[in-house]
């Protein structure tokens, strides 16, 4: 098995028929390659199982109470075949041609990162990275520690299963966000590079939320992954991430801080400005 799809489904019946659609678009689209698809019921109330009655390599594991989404695509991942695994979200969106894209150029490197679009609160498609050296950043560790994640959506990535870091298939984040920073940062921790796709093959599609509530949980949970990571790192490195995450939180708290914040944490200000001009 070349590549095994992993999709976490929480109360996403609504969702199915159109991503069972795109992904056998993909799977006609790449016909030199042996895929499955996974979907992982996390929500125990509701089944899909017959959701995907006619379709090929496309199977349900159904969680006996929810796991959130890092520890239903650790599920998955432990019942995948493929030598690869690409991690999706419910809602995402995939170009018809995208694994096809991916598996072709991946080449001798442990992963491959594609470029793809966010939608902003009017659906207007925004580029989710702005060139080629703005991409090349997510194989730099101290961009995970003075920046934060650097890689915008799993969705964007096809992965060697045996190069998923070890630290994130056994420590599962009791506060979901951060799982994604664990997972790549603790990866170019380890010395592993990403192969870079020009292609815009991804779209994460806009969901309203409210803004303070959700970056209050993500900076919890992003402590909780910073402890998770810090014998895998320098007592340097780890008082960097720390420091961004505090600066984060008072600048939430008080938003009129930020000019005084950048200035105390200047080294961060910088990575912070360099990101955003290039």
């Amino acid at each position: 098995m070349d590549l095994s799809v992993i999709i976490p489904i929480y109360h996403g019946r609504k969702y199915i028929p159109s991503l069972l659609k795109m992904l056998d678009e993909n799977i006609s689209n790449a016909k030199e390659y042996m895929i499955e698809v996974i979907l992982v019921n996390d929500s125990p109330d509701e089944t899909i199982d017959d959701l995907i009655m006619g379709y090929n390599n496309i199977f349900v594991v159904n969680n006996k109470r929810n796991l959130g989404i890092q520890g239903a695509r650790i599920q998955g991942i432990k019942e995948a075949h493929g030598k690869y695994i690409l991690m999706l979200d419910q809602d995402d969106e995939l170009k018809e041609y995208a694994i096809q894209s991916q598996l072709s150029k991946i080449k001798g490197y442990d992963a491959i990162l594609a470029n793809g679009y966010s939608e902003d609160k009017n659906n207007n498609k925004v580029s989710l990275y702005k060139n080629k050296r703005q991409k090349k950043l997510v194989n730099s560790f101290k961009y995970y520690l003075y920046y934060g994640n650097m890689v915008a959506s799993p969705g964007m990535v096809v992965i060697k299963k045996d190069k998923i870091p070890k630290i994130w298939l056994e420590n599962i984040l009791t506060n979901n966000g951060a799982d994604d920073w664990l997972l790549w940062a603790s990866y170019v921790k380890k010395g592993y590079k990403f192969n870079m796709n020009a292609d815009y093959i991804y779209t994460h599609r806009n969901v309203t939320t409210n803004f303070s509530n959700d970056e209050d949980k993500m900076l919890t949970s992003s402590m909780e992954a910073l402890n998770m990571m810090k014998n895998n790192m320098s007592n340097k490195e780890y008082n960097i991430h720390k420091r961004r995450l505090n600066m984060r939180r008072k600048i939430l708290t008080n938003p009129d801080s930020k000019l005084l914040e950048y200035l105390k944490n200047i080294d961060i200000a910088t990575y912070l400005l360099f990101y955003k001009m290039i």
